[in-house]
């Protein structure tokens, strides 16, 4: 691929340091925290969205202004069209790169303590209203030895054994509405033998966690989720910023020398 133009490069680390390392950050603040994640997950997810984000957003208005330059001579008219298109096409990627955060399964698997006994398959509901007072209730069976159910409150994890399924996290399920099946897990490294989807539901919070029985009975976990407000406020001020600086970038073609007409230039 041939090299940028020295003027090109300067304009892409313009936009890549005020646009992109912004509109990153905030996508990675927005994201990320929310999923289950490994210490190292978390590093790896959060510098590779603000890496990602940096170099598309930077790298849009430095072709568009490439394509107006090696095509047109500069005249007001356009100025005013590569003015115009390089704020649409800016907003354009970062809406895409929002829907993109949005669906993209952040986050790592994390090994759950081994049961009691060697699962072979989950049971349970597979909604939970946010209400119940247990988090992360994953329910696994083995016909010999009955219903393990393990649950997390205050900072404690264990396992406890049941004839049946507890009527406690049956009656978490009541009146709860499964969410849409948009959105996947990341990919699991490993021999899948069961699988299992619960759905948390609140009133303005919610979330999902995924939870694979392995061929070697491990069990792992992964779970994001999130409030509705706290995320809208977040997508708000992330198309504001983007709007912002995308109208700054428009103005930075001055950086790229844009032969004009010579009458234009006559004017100057």
């Amino acid at each position: 691929m041939r090299k940028l133009q020295p003027q090109y490069r300067i304009l892409f680390r313009w936009c890549a340091a005020r646009i992109g390392i912004i509109s990153g950050l905030v996508l990675a603040i927005t994201y990320v925290p929310w999923a289950t994640n490994t210490r190292f997950g978390f590093i790896r997810d959060a510098a590779l969205t603000l890496a990602l984000v940096a170099f598309v957003m930077a790298a849009v208005p430095v072709l568009t202004t490439m394509v107006f330059v090696s095509r047109w001579q500069r005249t007001r008219l356009t100025e005013m069209l590569h003015a115009v298109s390089s704020l649409l096409l800016t907003m354009a990627t970062g809406i895409a790169l929002l829907v993109a955060a949005f669906l993209y399964p952040y986050g790592s698997w994390v090994r759950m303590p081994d049961p009691p006994f060697r699962a072979e398959s989950f049971a349970g509901p597979t909604c939970r209203s946010l209400s119940a007072a247990e988090s992360h209730v994953a329910v696994v069976y083995a016909p010999q030895n009955g219903y393990a159910v393990f649950q997390t409150s205050d900072s404690t994890a264990f396992w406890t054994v049941h004839s049946a399924v507890p009527s406690s996290i049956i009656g978490a399920a009541d009146g709860c509405n499964p969410l849409s099946d948009r959105g996947t897990a990341p990919w699991f490294r490993g021999t899948v033998a069961a699988t299992l989807r619960i759905d948390d539901v609140g009133a303005d919070c919610g979330g999902r966690s995924h939870y694979i029985l392995s061929q070697d009975g491990s069990i792992w976990m992964w779970s994001t989720g999130g409030c509705a407000i706290l995320i809208l406020v977040m997508g708000v001020v992330y198309l504001l910023l983007v709007l912002f600086l995308g109208s700054a970038a428009a103005g930075r073609a001055g950086l790229v020398p844009w032969p004009a007409k010579p009458e234009m230039a006559q004017d100057e």
